[in-house]
């Protein structure tokens, strides 16, 4: 058939972009240089929108996303035209008990810009949720650190049950961050820690924009767009009236024949739209819930880093096992860990377990408790 070399390149073409992403999947991973909600924002999320994307690809570019009824003389290469001419040229939605709009204008108005868009949408809105994790990786390095290389390497020792071998894995980060506590002009080591707080910033700013593109983007009249359409749904309301997600639509198109200009508009079916309903359902709801846990992680980590009480409590349970003063844990925080020492231990407590970020704290905790037991020299 003639149309058999256009559909094998476009499956090549598929196949090859689906290697592409395929590739670009295997390095979304994490190096547990974080904790479980970034995960879910780059790793769980993208995951999501990326299979949703191949599944629509798949769909739009080599199975059949829309059928036209065409009248009954265009014969079967011009049905194929019409079909891809509508795809390509947009649809609009009218109620089956209503007219059909007279005026071009309206009808323009009237119609749906997002269904071809869906699967590079949900390519965008991927690496979009990739972008604060890149600030991380890309800043972090800044500051001398390859903390996900060591992260990574430690948790392996971890899940070992290597305590010492993991503190010693771990020891180049946080030499990287103790400085000699008998140097004024000491740097207070906050570089990390700023900075795994602006990733926090950027994936609560990052998730909400998406929530809010999402009804902006789909045109509807609901502020919580997923709560709107479940409740269409569960009410019974369904597309023939809502227009949301239209199964049946409507397409004008021009033709020329014998030199004359005839203007048609047939009826289409539009089975992508089924898909795209439930994708979006899915994924609005998945944002609220990433964005609801964004928020509360960003806020328990700004209590975590920034409150000075915190971190003697935190220090005194570290160092439960060692004679400690109030005294000594503040020479400890403000002399040798400061807030990235802070950032780093709480990392280790929540990738690799509390018996190792104790067991690295008391070894770095000797020094400073010789120091401030010390006596003064006459």
């Amino acid at each position: 058939p003639s149309s058999s070399p256009h559909s094998f390149v476009l499956r090549r073409s598929l196949l090859e972009m689906l290697a592409n992403i395929n590739g670009y999947i295997a390095n979304v991973k994490s190096t547990h240089d974080d904790d479980s909600v970034d995960r879910l924002n780059y790793v769980y999320t993208i995951y999501l929108l990326l299979g949703f994307a191949i599944t629509l690809f798949a769909k739009n570019y080599v199975g059949e996303p829309i059928q036209c009824w065409v009248p009954a003389q265009w014969t079967g290469i011009w049905e194929k035209f019409s079909e891809s001419y509508c795809f390509v040229e947009n649809t609009y939605f009218v109620p089956m008990n209503a007219s059909l709009p007279s005026s071009p204008v309206v009808r323009q108005n009237k119609e749906m810009i997002y269904y071809q868009w869906v699967p590079f949408a949900l390519s965008a809105m991927a690496l979009a949720f990739f972008i604060p994790r890149g600030v991380w990786k890309v800043l972090s390095i800044n500051s001398g650190l390859t903390l996900g290389e060591i992260m990574s390497a430690a948790r392996k020792d971890a899940k070992k049950k290597k305590t010492e071998e993991t503190s010693d894995a771990l020891r180049p980060a946080f030499e990287h961050c103790v400085y000699d506590p008998t140097t004024a002009t000491a740097d207070h080591r906050t570089y990390l820690a700023n900075v795994y707080l602006t990733m926090k910033i950027l994936e609560v700013v990052n998730v909400i924009a998406q929530l809010l593109l999402i009804n902006i983007w789909l045109g509807t009249d609901y502020t919580f767009w997923g709560f709107g359409i479940l409740r269409d749904m569960l009410s019974g309301r369904q597309w023939q009236h809502s227009g949301h997600f239209p199964r049946v639509a409507y397409c004008d198109l021009s033709v020329r024949e014998m030199g004359n200009i005839n203007n048609w508009t047939v009826q289409c079916v539009l089975m992508v739209n089924m898909f795209n309903e439930k994708i979006f359902i899915f994924l609005w709801f998945w944002f609220a819930l990433v964005s609801i846990l964004s928020v509360y992680s960003l806020i328990k980590w700004i209590y975590l880093l920034l409150n000075d009480n915190n971190h003697q409590s935190y220090l005194e349970d570290l160092l439960a096992d060692m004679p400690s003063t109030a005294q000594d844990r503040e020479i400890f925080y403000r002399k040798h860990l400061n807030r990235d020492g802070i950032l780093l231990l709480r990392l280790v407590d929540e990738n690799c377990g509390r018996i190792v970020a104790s067991d690295i704290a008391q070894k770095m905790f000797k020094p400073s408790t010789t120091e401030a037991a010390s006596p003064t020299s006459p």
